[in-house]
């Protein structure tokens, strides 16, 4: 079951007391990241962001329940990071949208999300305004 299909989905609520100890756990965590990163060239700082923002992608991806290869997510997003010395495989035009996507949603995640931005990233997965011969209504 998907979010929006439960009753008041959009009346979202949490209790802090439950969300505080793991909020914490992984702060401590990125520290420790952040930490070993320090330690690092900027050339293995950024392949170690590209690996985590492929997982990311490819993870955020199962969830919906499609299925990308990790070789072409990671090759694109390090086309698009100016990554070299890695192995580039051809992308789908899916995978580079995908990829796109999150990349800007990171890059701008302090700007307000507006329906031209969500319309943006629509044309990103289906340009030709089409999804398996179904037409899609930017």
């Amino acid at each position: 079951m998907y979010i929006h299909e439960h009753e008041n989905w959009t009346d979202f609520r949490w209790s802090n007391e439950a969300v505080a100890l793991p909020l914490d756990e992984v702060c401590r965590e990125q520290g420790k990241l952040v930490g070993r990163l320090s330690n690092l060239g900027f050339d293995s700082q950024l392949k170690a962001m590209a690996e985590n923002l492929t997982r990311d992608v490819v993870y955020s991806s199962e969830i919906e329940g499609i299925r990308l290869n990790v070789d072409e997510v990671r090759s694109s997003i390090a086309r698009r990071l100016g990554i070299e010395g890695m192995k580039f495989t051809p992308s789908s035009h899916y995978v580079d949208g995908v990829v796109a996507v999150m990349l800007d949603a990171m890059e701008h995640f302090d700007q307000p999300l507006t329906k031209e931005k969500l319309c943006g990233w629509q044309s990103a997965f289906f340009p030709s305004g089409f999804s398996e011969g179904s037409s899609i209504e930017v």
